[in-house]
């Protein structure tokens, strides 16, 4: 999701609805023409649906754990960029969407957080 500097929404930013493991690849947005801006924040968020599972769920790099990776390439390539923020996890309500969760679940509620 990306809110721009100043604005109080997040706009899509490149979602996906579902995600498979054997269907793993890269998603190129170039001709998007977006352009960041000091101040802009791009947030990736995941859900994982865990309810079958009998046991708990581990987030990790396995293939059996659950993952959620975001990288991202721009250009030109000499800009400074930081990663900086809070790793929250938490309980969605029957058929909340995945999009705006930073605006429904504030950091300071959650039970976990990690930085």
């Amino acid at each position: 999701e990306l809110k721009r500097a100043g604005e109080d929404e997040f706009q899509d930013f490149a979602s996906a609805a579902s995600w498979h493991f054997d269907d793993q690849g890269m998603q190129n947005i170039a001709a998007w023409s977006i352009s960041l801006r000091t101040g802009d924040t791009l947030q990736t968020s995941c859900v994982m649906d865990s309810r079958s599972r009998s046991e708990g769920t581990t987030f990790g790099r396995e293939t059996t754990d659950e993952m959620c990776f975001a990288s991202i390439s721009g250009w030109p390539a000499d800009v400074d960029l930081q990663c900086v923020g809070e790793l929250w996890d938490g309980y969605l309500a029957e058929g909340e969407p995945g999009l705006g969760l930073a605006q429904r679940h504030a950091l300071v509620n959650a039970s976990n957080v990690w930085d």
